[in-house]
């Protein structure tokens, strides 16, 4: 530029290329999304799999004690009930 009888010096200044942030959703599913969603899904998987073993375990404790009430005979306990249980004899009001 020319100022009356001076020229200005030439100022070059070099602007470096940054690359935008990525921001969107296909940066965050690759960067944090996608490892927080495979660790979720690995620890519900382990904790559904821990209730249905424990859930298994209780079935079988339960058919196991409805097997050994179905072994009961209940004829043998009311023999023994009406034993212990039966009034005395009546008495003759005479006597």
């Amino acid at each position: 530029a020319l100022d009356g009888e001076l020229v200005s010096p030439a100022i070059v200044q070099t602007i470096p290329i940054v690359q935008p942030a990525g921001d969107g959703l296909v940066e965050w599913l690759t960067n944090s999304g996608l490892p927080f969603l495979v660790i979720s899904m690995l620890v519900m998987g382990l904790a559904g799999m821990a209730y249905q073993r424990r859930r298994s375990l209780e079935i079988i404790k339960d058919l196991a004690e409805i097997e050994r009430w179905s072994s009961f005979v209940p004829t043998e306990m009311d023999l023994e009930f009406d034993e212990e249980s039966s009034p005395p004899p009546p008495q003759d009001p005479k006597e």
